[in-house]
């Protein structure tokens, strides 16, 4: 959405510092409160309150109540209004007080035996503290990521474990056997794991996307937990190694509060998903790699000892068992990585991938198209997604929906265009004033319009529908549907780059399969010219020069007995000469007009119509000026086929000749008034086949049709430049 912007005066420009935001005073109490619990747990480490030889693990726990007072500092220091930060600082003093009060129970002398004394009361107080922790962890556990529990089996739950935990403090005061003390850790770790997992599983399945992120990336954490755990117990079974192994656990377990107090960052807001993703599988590989090692390697009965060879056989086996197994467990752990982080949504960059892996497959459009608007429609939690393609100047049509539905046409303004490719992302407002048939569709359910554009033209767009009671379109969202869009922007037009370039090449073959066959046209045409030029020499000019040989033998037997009888067939010598000549005149006009050659194209056609048809035949020429020899012969003898063709099936019926050019181009037309062709007008027949080849071969074009007000018409053009 877009805020209005008042109009301002005229003036110089106002620039407005915004001072940054003072901490709160509580801000500032819980970092003084921080503070002590540090100093408190540095205390019992600097006066040697601990049992000998227990350094390593005393300041291990010391370091992961730290973790907890920070995050509990942290989450105070951000103003959060969130039960977790009050279950924070209730965990971290609790664990601050068991701790001291543990360390100092053991490091220092009982007063007197069988008497409570000083160390026995604070025994207890470290009693209750741990106590305390137990069921404050159980209800963080609970209640993640903010901490509140929402329903009433959550908070039965969370009252029975502080129940427990009451009877555990009261046991142990009633006992009074302080050694007990050790274990409360042990069940708290374990009430917390047990208890709170499944708790916090089952409302990942149904919270929101904010949510989710952070409960991801305290899974992340929680993975990461739990690699190193299996790790370093696996070494110690195996090789003793390393030590202490306590202190490894405990250190580790600080990244959990640290997690919790940077759930709400940049980075785990962005990457949150691909982290929980990640530690799944990392973790499944780690716990099958280590049972792998455990079940292969043999001797556990005791540790394998120094020097033993087998060992290394083992390890090379497991490892090699692993990696067997790898391609039967990776797609069940995939699917269920999938199921566990995702639920039955998709991740909300699905689209994404989707998109990837369909055009690394070079899958089909339609199919391609159809599997972005499934994943768009449940990786963003969308009631609808459509995709509309523009099919024309302005005119948009729905070829992709889900669910499927039946959309007319949806019309977009030139402006509407410019203002679409403009903002990038529309809501409701943009919509409302430049789609307002759009807008009021779509009412009763928050959308986006997402331009789908290359190259500053408009391809489609993208709308994606949620009802009203769901949650708006994050920034995410958003930036996903822009590079979604960004990316089908160049998948449409590198389709319609193909759709082209497989018409241009359909065409081409078309005109090299047509050349080919106009090529042995050509030939056999000549070859049939070259046959009847041969025929009529032979039946025509050959036969009168051999009458002619003949004639002239005879006038040279009678030229002295009988003069006057000789001058007779000079005569008829001096007919059948002059009959030789216009056979011959009429053969080289079917060959090469001589005409045409000496006085170009107007004149040649000209002589044709005055032959062919007389008076019936108009003939009119415009700016025609000569050209080449091949272009000039094809015009005439298409114009010269068509007066034939005219005289054949349209005798007696008036014929215009017209001729023209416009200095690029040479046009002609040859219109009858006879029958036409009637329904045969697509049909080819062996005269408009010679003709198409003629203007063909000069790169001309020749169609055919019939007249509106009857007749047939055979027009062409040829280009002169």
């Amino acid at each position: 959405m877009t805020a209005a912007t008042a109009p301002t005066a005229p003036g110089p420009e106002l620039q407005l510092r915004v001072a940054p935001a003072r901490p709160a005073p509580r801000a500032w109490a819980a970092l003084a409160l921080g503070g002590v619990g540090v100093v408190a747990l540095l205390v019992p480490l600097v006066h040697g309150w601990r049992r000998p030889g227990d350094i390593d693990t005393s300041v291990a726990v010391a370091i992961l109540l730290g973790c907890w007072l920070v995050a509990a500092v942290q989450h105070s220091w951000r103003g959060r209004s969130e039960p977790l930060g009050m279950l924070l600082w209730a965990g971290a003093t609790a664990g601050t007080v068991g701790f001291v009060a543990r360390t100092w129970t053991v490091g220092a002398s009982s007063a007197a035996d069988g008497a409570l004394g000083v160390v026995g009361v604070v025994g207890v107080i470290g009693a209750f503290g741990d106590c305390v922790g137990s069921a404050v962890l159980f209800h963080l556990a609970v209640g993640l990521p903010s901490g509140r529990l929402g329903s009433a089996g959550r908070r039965v739950a969370v009252g029975a474990a502080s129940v427990a935990a009451f009877g555990m403090f009261v046991t142990l005061w009633a006992v009074g056997d302080t050694g007990w003390i050790r274990f409360v850790p042990v069940a708290t770790i374990t009430i917390g794991v047990a208890g709170g997992g499944w708790a916090m599983f089952t409302r990942y399945q149904v919270t929101g996307p904010v949510e989710r992120r952070r409960l991801q990336w305290f899974a992340a954490a929680a993975g990461v937990v739990a690699v190193w755990s299996v790790v370093v117990t696996t070494s110690n079974v195996l090789f003793e190694w390393p030590r202490p192994i306590g202190m490894l656990e405990v250190l580790v377990t600080g990244l959990l509060p640290l997690a919790l107090a940077t759930d709400q960052t940049r980075i785990a807001q962005r990457r949150s998903e691909r982290f929980a993703l990640v530690m799944f599988h990392l973790v499944a590989w780690v716990v099958l790699v280590c049972g792998m090692l455990v079940l292969f390697v043999p001797g556990l009965v005791h540790r394998p000892r120094v020097g033993q060879r087998g060992l290394v056989a083992a390890t090379i086996a497991a490892l090699a068992g692993a990696a067997a197994l790898v391609p039967v467990v990776r797609p069940w752990l995939a699917e269920l990585a999938d199921r566990v982080v995702h639920g039955d949504r998709h991740p909300a960059d699905d689209a994404l991938r989707v998109l990837a892996q369909r055009r690394a497959r070079s899958a089909r459009l339609d199919d391609l198209l159809r599997d972005v608007v499934d994943a768009l429609g449940s990786g963003l939690a969308a009631s609808a997604v459509e995709l509309w393609q523009r099919v024309g100047p302005g005119t948009f049509e729905c070829t992709v929906a889900n669910p499927a539905e039946v959309h007319a046409s949806l019309r977009v303004p030139e402006t509407a265009e410019w203002a679409l490719l403009g903002r990038g992302l529309a809501g409701p407002d943009a919509t409302a004033v430049w789609l307002p048939d759009l807008s009021d569709a779509s009412s009763d359910r928050r959308f986006r319009v997402v331009p789908v554009c290359y190259a500053g033209e408009l391809l489609a767009l993208v709308i994606i529908r949620r009802e009203l009671d769901a949650d708006d379109f994050s920034d995410e969202d958003q930036s996903i549907l822009t590079e979604v869009a960004r990316q089908l922007g160049l998948v449409l037009h590198n389709a319609h780059l193909d759709s082209t370039l497989t018409e241009t090449l359909d065409e081409l073959h078309a005109q090299a399969v047509e050349l080919r066959a106009s090529r042995a046209r050509v030939v056999a045409a000549a070859d049939a010219g070259r046959r009847r030029i041969e025929r009529d020499l032979h039946d025509g000019a050959q036969q009168q020069l051999v009458a002619l040989a003949v004639s002239l033998g005879v006038l040279r037997e009678v030229v002295v007995s009988d003069p006057d009888d000789a001058l007779v067939i000079i005569d008829e010598l001096r007919s059948e000469v002059q009959t030789a000549i216009d056979d011959m005149r009429a053969l080289a006009h079917g060959i090469y007009p001589p005409l045409l050659a000496s006085r170009g194209l107007t004149e040649a056609i000209a002589a044709a119509t005055r032959r062919g048809g007389g008076e019936s035949v108009t003939f009119c020429s415009e700016g025609i000026d000569r050209y080449a020899p091949e272009v000039e012969a094809a015009v005439y003898f298409c114009c010269l086929e068509a007066l034939q063709n005219a005289a054949k099936h349209a005798p007696g019926s008036p014929v215009d000749v017209t001729l023209a050019s416009d200095g690029t181009s040479l046009r002609f037309e040859i219109t009858d008034r006879g029958p036409g062709f009637g329904a045969a007008v697509e049909s080819s027949g062996q005269g408009r086949i010679n003709m198409a080849d003629r203007i063909g071969a000069v790169g001309g074009t020749l169609h055919w049709r019939n007249a509106p007000e009857g007749g047939a018409v055979v027009a062409g053009s040829v280009p002169i430049r």
